[in-house]
C-alpha cells in the first residue's frame, strides 16, 4: 500500500472511530499543504457545514455532527483551489451562478461515513456534481476601481477624440488628440501630468497622431505634417527628455510618395531597435524597423460592407516579431515576421466562425496565456452586438465567450492580471480570470462608469488612463484600484 493510500484510509478510520477530539485539530494549515474537505449533511441531505483541514490531521467524526459526512481528499492546497476559510469553516455558498461561485473540484478520493460505516465512492463527475450541487466556492471579488475621479481628468477643449495615451515615466503620459470637425483645432501631442499640460514642439499636425510605449519606457508616435504627399514622421520621447521629441521622416520601401496615414500602430524592441506594425486608414498593414523603410505586409482592403462605425482592429504583439492582426473586411491572423518582412501567417478562426470576416476587433491575453477576442462581423449594422471567443492556450479550441452586450471593440488591454475593455455606455468592463480554475471562462464584472465614450485605455503601473471623446473635446481621465 502506498503512503498516500495509507494516509487516506487512516483519515477515514479516524472518522469512523471518533478517536480524536476536535480540540486536538490544528486550525492553521501551512501554505501549500495538501488538504481534506469535510462536507456535513443533515438527515434530509442538505449541506449544513463545510470544514477544511490539513490532510495529515485527525478529525473526530462526532465533533463534526450531522447525519452523513463526505470526506474529500485533495492533492492540492486551499490556495491552489481558491478556497478561503474562517477558522476551520470553509467559506461556501449555495448559489451556483458561475459569476458568483465555482463548484467543488473533483478530489482524489471520496469517502462517505454514516451510522459508523464508511464507503469509498467512485469518482464519477456526474455523480459528484449532483451530490455537491449545493456547495459553491465563492469567486474572488472583481477588481474595484476608485469612483472618486472628479478632479482626476483633463479636457483638451475643442479638439477631436483622444488618439493615443502612452505612459512616460511615473505620473506622466503622452496624449495625442485628433483635429475636430470641421477643422478649427489641429491635432496635437501633449505631455500630461496631474497638474500640468505641455503641448510638444512639433510641426502643425495634419493627421491624427498615433503612438505606443516600448519596454524601455520610451514613447514613439507617428504623424505627418503639411500637404500631401508628405513623409510619415516618427518621433521618440524619453523619460529623461519628456518634452523634447526626436523626430525623423520615414520612407516607403516601394518608393511611392503617397502619404501613409496611420490608423493604429504598435511597437516593440528587437535587438535594441524599435520595430513597429502599422495599420493605415485604407486597411493596409506595414512593418518598420528603426532607420529602415516601411514594408507593406498586406494590401488595402475592400471595405464596402464594413458598416460598423468607428474603426478599431486587433493589433497586438504576442512575441518577438509575432503579432495578432485583425484585417478590415477580412480574418484575424497571427503573423510571424522576419527582418525582411512576413515569414508565415495563420488564421485564428475557421472561415465559418464569426462569418469568417470582420470589421472591428480587439485582442488581448491574460498573464496565463489565455486569449480573448472581441469583434463585430463584416456586414453588421451600426449598434449590432460585439461577439467574443476565448481559449485557454494557443493549442486549445476557441470557445464562445458570453458577453450579453455592453461592450465596444475600441480598446482591450491587460491590467493588474485582468483585462479592461471599453464599454458601449460611457463605461469600461473588467474581465477577470480565476487562476485557480483555468477551465472556467473569463468573467465580465459590473460596468465602471467613466462618463464619456472610452476609445483608448492605457495602464501605467497601478494607474489606469482612459482617453475619451466628448462634445467639448478630447478627455483624459484616470483612476486606480480601491
Amino acid at each position: 500500500m502506498s503512503s498516500s493510500t495509507r494516509r487516506k484510509v487512516g483519515i477515514a478510520a479516524a472518522l469512523a472511530c471518533a478517536c480524536a477530539p476536535i480540540a486536538d485539530v490544528a486550525v492553521d494549515v501551512p501554505a501549500g499543504a495538501l488538504v481534506t474537505v469535510f462536507v456535513i449533511f443533515d438527515a434530509f441531505g442538505t449541506v449544513t457545514a463545510v470544514e477544511g483541514y490539513a490532510a495529515n490531521e485527525t478529525v473526530s467524526r462526532s465533533s463534526l455532527g450531522g447525519s452523513v459526512t463526505a470526506v474529500l481528499q485533495y492533492d492540492r492546497s486551499f490556495e491552489a483551489m481558491g478556497i478561503r476559510r474562517e477558522g476551520a469553516q470553509v467559506i461556501w455558498t449555495a448559489e451556483r451562478d458561475e459569476d458568483v461561485s465555482t463548484p467543488l473540484e473533483m478530489p482524489v478520493q471520496w469517502i462517505e461515513i454514516a451510522s459508523g460505516a464508511q464507503q469509498i465512492l467512485p469518482l464519477e463527475p456526474a455523480a459528484f456534481t449532483a451530490r455537491f450541487v449545493g456547495v459553491g466556492i465563492p469567486r474572488a471579488p472583481c477588481l474595484k476601481l476608485d469612483p472618486q475621479r472628479t478632479t482626476t481628468q483633463h479636457l483638451f477643449r475643442d479638439t477631436g477624440p483622444i488618439s493615443f495615451v502612452a505612459p512616460l515615466g511615473e505620473g506622466r503620459v503622452v496624449v495625442g488628440t485628433q483635429a475636430n470637425e470641421p477643422v478649427t483645432t489641429f491635432a496635437s501631442v501633449n505631455l500630461l501630468t496631474d497638474d500640468t499640460v505641455t503641448t510638444l514642439v512639433v510641426s502643425s499636425t495634419r493627421t491624427t497622431p498615433r503612438g505606443f510605449v516600448l519596454e524601455n519606457g520610451h514613447v514613439w508616435y507617428a504623424f505627418y505634417s503639411g500637404p500631401e504627399p508628405s513623409p510619415l514622421q516618427l518621433c521618440e520621447l524619453t523619460p529623461e527628455a519628456p518634452t523634447t521629441p526626436r523626430c525623423a521622416p520615414t520612407t516607403r520601401g516601394d518608393g511611392a510618395l503617397t502619404t501613409l496615414t496611420v490608423s493604429q500602430i504598435v511597437g516593440q524592441l528587437v535587438d535594441g531597435h524599435m520595430e513597429a506594425l502599422m495599420l493605415t486608414i485604407d486597411g493596409a498593414l506595414w512593418y518598420h524597423r528603426e532607420g529602415e523603410p516601411w514594408q507593406r505586409i498586406e494590401a488595402p482592403a475592400e471595405v464596402a460592407d464594413c458598416n460598423v462605425g468607428f474603426p478599431a482592429l486587433a493589433l497586438a504583439y504576442t512575441g518577438e516579431r509575432e503579432a495578432v492582426v485583425g484585417f478590415k473586411n477580412g480574418p484575424i491572423q497571427r503573423l510571424k515576421l522576419g527582418p525582411e518582412g512576413l515569414i508565415a501567417r495563420e488564421e485564428l478562426f475557421e472561415r465559418d466562425d464569426f462569418g469568417g470576416l470582420q470589421c472591428r476587433s480587439a485582442y488581448a491575453r491574460f498573464a496565463d496565456g489565455s486569449e480573448v477576442v472581441l469583434l463585430k462581423r463584416a456586414g453588421g449594422l451600426v449598434g449590432s452586438q460585439v461577439e467574443g471567443r476565448w481559449r485557454r492556450d494557443r493549442e486549445g479550441p476557441w470557445l464562445q465567450l458570453p458577453i450579453g452586450g455592453g461592450l465596444s471593440t475600441h480598446a482591450l488591454e491587460p491590467y493588474a492580471g485582468q483585462l479592461i475593455a471599453s464599454g458601449s455606455a460611457f463605461d469600461v468592463r473588467v474581465i477577470d480570470r480565476d487562476p485557480t480554475r483555468p477551465e472556467l471562462p473569463p468573467r465580465f464584472c459590473p460596468p465602471y462608469v467613466v462618463g464619456s465614450e472610452v476609445i483608448q485605455i492605457a495602464p501605467a503601473g497601478a494607474r489606469l488612463y482612459f482617453g475619451s471623446e466628448t462634445r467639448a473635446g478630447g478627455l483624459v481621465s484616470w483612476t486606480e484600484p480601491l
